[in-house]
């Protein structure tokens, strides 16, 4: 995909036709998330180039292949490939919200790692869920904050570094939250995720449900080009 991607700027950056950048980014989103270059690489790069060049110079309609909404049935619970397109886009919308420092709210450093949210351990409750290797329960951290987390449980990590921290700063941890894709809901059931209470894995369960909400509210947005 980046052959194309790499023509249709230049393209666009030549063509100087008004909402050009648009067009490469709706098709760069649909791309990714309808996993256009998962088979046929070549041929779909050569049709996606003609057809998205032809749409940015006015000489064509936009492609039928760009419906303008989310893929129906869309589960990224499943999604536990880190090189999969769909993980990858799904990071790549977490970078643009931002992906703030964890602890303190400030600006993300440029050395990021792609670790749990909901740590893996033996003795959590979690670990064996299906769902604990899923790009639902990762984000980009910075080296200090992934070592501060460490194999803490949400619910420790939250009120123990999250809450100082910001207070610290005077940063606002739902800006913080919210640059990660982690609705309010979400962030509750972070902060509430504790590997000793009766009902720990229901609590992991419901944040994954709802980031899952707020990573298609992001998707849907990218989409609706």
């Amino acid at each position: 995909m980046i052959v194309p991607l790499a023509a249709l700027i230049h393209v666009e950056r030549r063509s100087g036709a008004p909402g050009a950048r648009d067009k490469v980014d709706c098709w760069y989103w649909h791309s990714v998330f309808y996993e256009r270059y998962e088979k046929s690489v070549d041929t779909t790069a050569m049709a996606d180039f003609r057809a998205v060049t032809s749409w940015i110079l006015g000489r064509g309609g936009k492609p039928s292949w760009l419906p303008g909404s989310v893929p129906p049935g869309m589960d990224f619970k499943t999604v536990v490939d880190r090189k999969s397109a769909l993980y990858s886009g799904v990071l790549n919308l977490i970078a643009l919200a931002g992906a703030r420092n964890l602890v303190y709210g400030s600006p993300r450093g440029s050395s990021l790692q792609i670790d749990h949210l909901f740590p893996k351990g033996r003795s959590k409750p979690w670990a064996t869920h299906p769902w604990m290797e899923s790009v639902l329960n990762a984000t980009l951290l910075d080296e200090s904050t992934n070592k501060a987390k460490g194999k803490k449980d949400p619910s420790d990590f939250y009120h123990a570094d999250v809450l100082p921290g910001h207070g610290k700063t005077g940063a606002s941890v739902r800006a913080t939250f919210g640059s990660h894709l982690i609705s309010p809901a979400a962030e509750s059931s972070f902060a509430h995720g504790s590997s000793g209470a009766p009902n720990s894995v229901a609590i992991f369960e419901d944040f994954i449900r709802e980031r899952e909400k707020d990573v298609l509210a992001e998707i849907a947005k990218k989409l609706s080009c």
